[in-house]
């Protein structure tokens, strides 16, 4: 067998790789970060807009999502940080590792303002299984 022949053969048989959602989301992610680091909060929140509509079940692009439009002002902000605080409680032991490590470069008022909303969104959830707990024993 010729050198051309094997190269030929080998381009047969690798397959295409399959870019998926998830794969763009972490791109656009990636790119966000890159902008909101830089201060360019409304290039960033294009960004985290386009992952999570993508993959909205990502706590990070959550939390960066709703850390641009709190700089920019967004009355959103809210919504997109509770949403994030939601994925995070429920996340698997492997993502939480990973969202404290995205989350690690924000530091001073703003990380005790996501550490209050972490912990009342904690308590949030307790309530709502207690309740839902008492009305599924009744």
């Amino acid at each position: 067998m010729t050198f051309a022949s094997l190269q030929t053969q080998k381009q047969r048989t690798v397959a295409p790789v399959a870019v998926t959602d998830r794969t763009r989301a972490m791109a656009a992610f990636s790119l966000g970060c890159d902008s909101f680091w830089k201060g360019d909060y409304q290039t960033a929140l294009t960004q985290f807009d386009t992952a999570v509509e993508l993959a909205g079940d990502d706590a990070r692009f959550w939390y960066f999502k709703g850390l641009s439009e709190k700089a920019l002002g967004i009355d959103d902000a809210i919504d997109s940080l509770a949403r994030a605080v939601t994925l995070d409680l429920e996340a698997a032991p492997s993502a939480k590792r990973q969202i404290s490590e995205s989350l690690q470069r924000i530091q001073g008022r703003l990380r005790l303002q996501l550490l209050r909303a972490r912990q009342q969104m904690q308590k949030l959830h307790r309530t709502v299984e207690n309740i839902t707990d008492k009305v599924a024993m009744n």
